[in-house]
């Protein structure tokens, strides 16, 4: 006798053991419920992994207990999940298969939040105990009665479906099946008042029209070849008429599928992206949390692929808000400097409060822009600081710009230097100034980068790991440098930028780590580095992922005084880290307000950035120049 219990497979994490046996105990007392659990399952000696995948694979429902265990925990119960989805792809559309059961208040994955799920918590037990029964009752139905009448669909042997009845087989064959030579006898009129002609055995139709026809014409009544002619209009005009209204009945039926498709796509995921929300909202792990909203993200950039809604809408924004509380995100409104794309790589900028230079990265040529009755900046065509020969010096292609004082000797607003050491003043509505910097004892390998800090010019020569220091005076370096780590040479040449603020000496490496050291007045104390030196992110939601080590930090800058921070650019996210200088804590983080095709601000890794002294970030980005106001 078959047996008609309701097959049902328990998938979950060994950790949930008790509460699943509780649930297993429960569903097999109810008598027509056939709980699959592996502990009462299983005989000693048995293919195990052989064995569940079976019973997963004839079970009627699988009932997929997520936890925190079974959701974050590696192993077998992942491969359960995962073949139970691929089953469900082989069942119709309307079978309930897959039931998803929440133990605890657990995220849940992704594969499974299309399906309404249950929760199974202690308070909320036997509610989700008397929902779970009317799915497991209405597939019940659709496995014992799916013809509405109690009699169960079954296949035969040369695959005929009877209706549970075995004579059905031979009574629906023999009457599906007709002899070969059975004679069908098919005659029209054309026109009707034609007489038949007497047709042949296995004549075909063609045959049957052409004698109707010879015969007509014969009686007098039309030339045979006009009477074809006509016979094929006629033939012609139908089937174009035909071809045409079943054209029109497909296009309305596919127009109709599509949006009714569209529709249901929709609604799945803009459902999908609700559920993660309500899951965000109510739980209290900060790393959960942001799994949960960017879960939402991720159904609403689906669904806005199918519409994009003012629903949508909302829920990005929200679900965008509640990530950058979580991850400590300062959003900036950008607007682009430049009403046209400059065409050029900047690789390097700095910044006065009413000025902007650029270093063109193709030439090694400074460009000067203004600020324009607050619309944004032109570039001044008339300003030339260039490499050239000035005065008998010749200046090669510039490799790093800084702002100058405003009180300087050479009244320079902006200065370059070149890879040997050559200094170039520039300033508008006058001609460049070389100045070739003393050398070193140990001459200059390749300049790289410079910083002005207090008046004194600290110059990077990172292939002979040095740093050199020039003392000042009104913005001209004439004496010869010392060496600013004392005894101590650094180990690596791997550095690609620096910042210097006071007696503290920060660089940048090409793996993205910092490095510090402190400089020593004291000549029995000697200048102390740390390397690398350990940036710390306080923010718990970042507590399962690595933010520094996966970011692309390419520059180091300072802000502005009087809080003086470090700011690192993260150039491939659009990111500008601040840190605190000596305990090395992430502040905060500063993006975009939005990036992409809502926005002025285009995706892509930034160029360069600067910070000018009244606190405006400037980012170039693809040939274009971005600033904000009001850098916190």
């Amino acid at each position: 006798m078959q047996d008609h219990k309701l097959k049902v497979f328990l998938c979950h994490a060994s950790q949930d053991k008790p509460i699943v046996r509780e649930l297993s105990q429960r569903l097999n007392s109810e008598g027509w419920i056939d709980a699959w659990l592996d502990e009462a399952k299983l005989l000693p000696g048995q293919d195990w992994r052989s064995i569940i995948e079976e019973a997963v694979e004839t079970s009627d429902v699988v009932i997929v207990c997520l936890s925190n265990h079974s959701v974050n925990k590696e192993g077998f119960v992942q491969k359960e999940m995962k073949y139970a989805k691929e089953i469900a792809l082989e069942k119709p559309e309307e079978t309930i298969f897959l039931i998803p059961l929440r133990l605890d208040d657990c995220a849940v994955p992704r594969g499974f939040r299309l399906l309404q799920w249950a929760d199974y918590f202690p308070e909320k037990r036997e509610d989700a105990y008397r929902a779970l029964l009317q799915s497991l009752r209405l597939r019940y139905q659709q496995k014992v009665q799916p013809d509405g009448k109690g009699n169960a669909f079954q296949r035969d042997e040369v695959g005929e479906i009877s209706n549970g009845h075995p004579d059905n087989i031979e009574r629906n064959t023999a009457s599906q099946i007709r002899p070969h030579n059975e004679a069908i006898n098919i005659s029209r009129e054309f026109p009707p008042s034609i007489p038949r002609t007497p047709t042949l055995e296995g004549e075909d139709k063609a045959s049957r029209g052409a004698n109707t026809l010879d015969t007509y014409s014969r009686k007098g009544h039309l030339d045979p070849i006009q009477n074809r002619r006509r016979f094929s209009k006629w033939v012609s005009w139908t089937l174009v008429a035909f071809l045409i209204l079943a054209l029109a009945v497909i296009v309305a039926a596919v127009t109709s599928y599509m949006a009714y498709g569209r529709n249901i796509q929709y609604e799945g995921y803009i459902n999908g992206a609700n559920n993660a929300r309500a899951q965000a909202q109510n739980l209290t792990d900060p790393v959960e949390q942001r799994k949960a909203w960017e879960n939402v993200l991720i159904d609403v950039e689906h669904a806005e692929s199918v519409y994009k809604t003012s629903e949508t809408s909302a829920l990005r924004n929200e679900a965008n808000a509640n990530l950058d509380n979580l991850l400590g995100i300062t959003r900036l409104q950008f607007s682009p400097a430049f009403s046209t794309n400059l065409g050029i790589t900047v690789s390097r900028m700095a910044a006065s409060e009413t000025d902007l230079y650029l270093l063109n990265a193709e030439t090694g040529a400074i460009l000067r822009a203004e600020f324009t009755n607050g619309r944004g900046f032109q570039i001044d065509t008339s300003f030339s600081c260039a490499p050239g020969v000035y005065g008998g010096y010749t200046v090669g292609p510039l490799v790093d710009i800084l702002a100058m004082p405003a009180l300087n000797s050479i009244n320079a607003t902006v200065l370059g230097i070149d890879a040997a050491g050559n200094l170039l003043y520039c300033a508008p509505n006058q001609v460049a100034q070389a100045i070739p910097l003393p050398p070193p004892d140990t001459n200059w390998n390749r300049v790289t980068a410079f910083v002005l800090d207090s008046g004194n010019l600290y110059v990077l020569d990172a292939m002979s790991r040095a740093v050199w220091v020039y003392t000042g005076m009104d913005g001209t370096f004439v004496d010869r440098p010392y060496f600013f780590f004392g005894g101590q040479t650094p180990e690596k040449q791997d550095v690609i930028d620096l910042l210097v603020v006071g007696d503290e000496l920060y660089m940048l490496h090409s793996d993205g780590h910092l490095s510090n050291c402190s400089y020593s007045r004291i000549e029995t104390k000697p200048t102390q580095c740390t390397d690398p030196a350990t940036l710390t992110n306080p923010f718990p939601a970042y507590q399962d992922t690595d933010l520094f080590g996966t970011a692309h930090i390419t520059q180091i800058f300072g802000s502005a005084p009087p809080d003086t921070s470090l700011l690192l650019l993260s150039a491939d996210d659009q990111a500008v880290f601040r840190i605190t200088p000596r305990s090395f804590e992430l502040q905060n983080q500063m993006k975009p307000a939005s990036i992409g095709t809502s926005s002025p601000v285009p995706a892509g890794p930034v160029d360069s950035m600067t910070v000018a002294p009244n606190h405006v970030l400037y980012l170039a980005i693809a040939g274009q120049v971005y600033f904000a106001t009001g850098m916190p």
